[in-house]
């Protein structure tokens, strides 16, 4: 069985993948607190309502052979081995440098609630980064159970406030102020983005707007102060209804800002719109979802993979035929108003940012902490959708067509729906420009000959007169 750890910034535990499965480790002077929050109304509540991973202790014969001889060297002050645990895992893994500011924002919503609910029952959450969160469908989910201690009496700081700033409000706030998009924010470093890098870019005028105010210029005007250890040193009123009340104030202040940045559900992109902007005839349109109903029908389709999903319209139907479906865009906008329909809806939909041209890679400590996109889609999907979209990679990014069908081949377990879009399509003589001798060798003899080395051919359609052409293809085995 394959195993690697994914988690060991915590130095009360480890996190482990050991095949699908998830273990913690928890060490042995942790091991009764933690124990006692498994145990705990306040987590049986939130597991109950979704918010939490379901966790439960492992006997030794379920440990994993081989697991805890990776484990860190025993040292003085520890009083055993500690335990492993085990989490659900959730069914496809993305990472906040994959989200839209929509699910970065209900991500940030999900922790503050969290921490509001923790201390209403005697805990703290001592860590507040969104790589703490994953997605089930368009649903956040808490997975970092060790986050979680026990409140301190009296402490009216919540020492995490820092950085959920850094990586949660900051981010919102880039991209609400200057458009810069939340998951190339988050890609630049993992802890977030700090000050220094946005008060640059405000006018004069706009540091002075209120959010801007309080989050980042005053943090810059009173840095020599943050510099000073003693701000930071622990103080305890004698009152801990009141240090409990200032803790209340501060969630408060932070969702009420983080509400204030959250993406307007009307923003829209040239890409957003392509669903009302787009080569398609009324009459091809319908014959296009048909293709794709057909497809579908056979029930064998239970995970699905849209790649370049736009807005999602293809990808709800895969989801309202039973599937569970990720749908991948490079434009936020598009991969935002996938999140909102599938919420509305409850459709059993994921969306993530993800160039395909260049997916994300292998981050984090020895490229270990988060796995590439290809690691953890490969071999993963039954179907793979690629539609109005070849066209894309092979003339503005210059991706030969064989490699694009190798990858649906790579990607999927069993089938393919993939359009073809020919020559004469006004979309490709629009993105053609200067490409033309790349242009004159993308043909569908060439197409259909890629094709025929990984797949058979299940059906095929013109759609109407136009010059795009859709396949339903079976994998070879």
């Amino acid at each position: 069985m394959t195993q690697s750890k994914i988690s060991m910034r915590d130095p009360d535990g480890r996190v482990f993948m050991a095949g699908e499965r998830i273990i913690r480790w928890v060490r042995a002077e942790k091991l009764a607190d933690f124990e006692a929050l498994l145990a705990s109304d306040f987590l049986r509540a939130q597991v109950e309502r979704g918010r939490i991973v379901a966790t439960r202790r492992l006997a030794d014969g379920d440990v994993p052979e081989g697991l805890a001889a990776s484990l860190p060297a025993r040292g003085d002050s520890e009083t055993g081995p500690g335990a492993f645990f085990e989490h659900d895992a959730v069914p496809f893994v993305t990472y906040p440098f994959e989200w839209p500011a929509e699910m970065l924002k209900a991500a940030a919503t999900l922790t503050l609630d969290l921490a509001r609910d923790a201390l209403a029952a005697g805990y703290r959450l001592k860590d507040a980064t969104p790589y703490n969160v994953l997605f089930i469908g368009p649903r956040p989910v808490f997975v970092d159970l060790l986050s979680f201690e026990k409140h301190v009496p009296g402490d009216p700081l919540w020492l995490p406030e820092g950085q959920f700033l850094r990586t949660f409000l900051l981010p919102l706030l880039a991209e609400k102020r200057f458009g810069l998009a939340c998951h190339q924010t988050l890609s630049l470093k993992r802890d977030g983005i700090d000050v220094e890098m946005l008060y640059p870019m405000a006018s004069r005028l706009a540091r002075l707007s209120p959010l801007f105010l309080r989050y980042v210029s005053l943090p810059i005007w009173l840095s020599s102060r943050a510099e000073n250890p003693e701000v930071y040193a622990q103080r305890l009123l004698k009152d801990d209804n009141r240090a409990r009340f200032v803790l209340e104030r501060v969630f408060d202040r932070l969702q009420r800002a983080c509400d204030r940045l959250a993406p307007r559900t009307q923003a829209s992109s040239h890409w957003s719109n392509y669903m009302t902007d787009n080569s398609y005839s009324e009459a091809e349109f319908a014959q296009k979802e048909a293709f794709i109903n057909t497809a579908l029908q056979d029930g064998t389709s239970a995970r699905v993979l849209d790649i370049g999903a736009n807005t999602g319209h293809f990808s709800g139907l895969a989801a309202a035929s039973g599937a569970s479906v990720v749908a991948a865009d490079f434009d936020p906008r598009s991969v935002g108003a996938i999140w909102h329909t599938a919420g509305g809806k409850g459709h059993d939909i994921l969306p993530m940012t993800l160039d395909v041209a260049d997916p994300s890679p292998a981050r984090g400590w020895c490229n270990g902490e988060t796995r590439s996109f290809l690691d953890r889609s490969t071999g993963r999907f039954d179907m793979v959708m690629m539609l109005a979209l070849i066209h894309h990679l092979t003339l503005t990014n210059g991706i030969p067509i064989e490699e694009v069908v190798e990858l649906g081949a790579r990607l999927t377990t069993r089938h393919c729906i993939i359009e073809y879009v020919g020559a004469e399509d006004p979309m490709r003589k629009r993105i053609r420009r200067g490409r033309l001798e790349i242009d004159a060798a993308i043909t569908r003899d060439r197409f259909e000959a890629a094709c025929a080395r990984h797949f058979d051919t299940v059906t095929s359609q013109q759609l109407g007169s136009a010059d795009r052409w859709m396949y339903h293809l079976a994998l070879k085995h």
